[in-house]
């Protein structure tokens, strides 16, 4: 059996971790161990934490449902981690509902696929990244 909640955490970690700017980890990550540390780290998706740029594609006039095949094409499997500021807790549901919901939304997001690896984030301007590492040896180094 799966325990949800540390699948959760696994991918959140690794999405932070991934595609995050450094210098922000411990600010985002910090208290997601009780229900208001995770309520404060969806607020502060609203603040749009910095995104690495080598690993950041901007979805600008892409549908949901070409982000979703995008993140299928990529490795995407069934399942996704969907986090929204505005959600009582962090969901565990098919990429496709978490990428639709996303742009429904209008408000911060992650989608996490594969984690640390492949995922999508929404800022609370709907401006959309999809996240994909690649070798930490390769591409440009900074931040959108």
């Amino acid at each position: 059996m799966v325990n949800t909640r540390r699948l959760v955490e696994l991918h959140i970690t690794a999405f932070v971790y991934a595609f995050v700017d450094a210098g922000e980890w411990v600010a985002l990550l910090g208290g997601r161990a009780t229900p208001q540390g995770r309520e404060q780290f969806r607020r502060r998706l609203a603040s749009r934490p910095l995104l690495r740029l080598d690993r950041a594609t901007d979805l600008c006039g892409v549908s949901a449902l070409e982000a979703a095949g995008r993140l299928r094409e990529l490795g995407a499997g069934d399942d996704a981690v969907f986090v929204k500021e505005g959600l009582q807790r962090d969901e565990l549901t098919t990429v496709e509902s978490a990428v639709q919901r996303t742009w429904q939304s209008g408000e911060a997001a992650i989608v996490s696929c594969v984690p640390g690896r492949l995922g999508l984030f929404q800022d609370a301007s709907g401006h959309r990244y999809l996240l994909r590492a690649i070798d930490d040896d390769a591409g440009e180094r900074g931040s959108v």
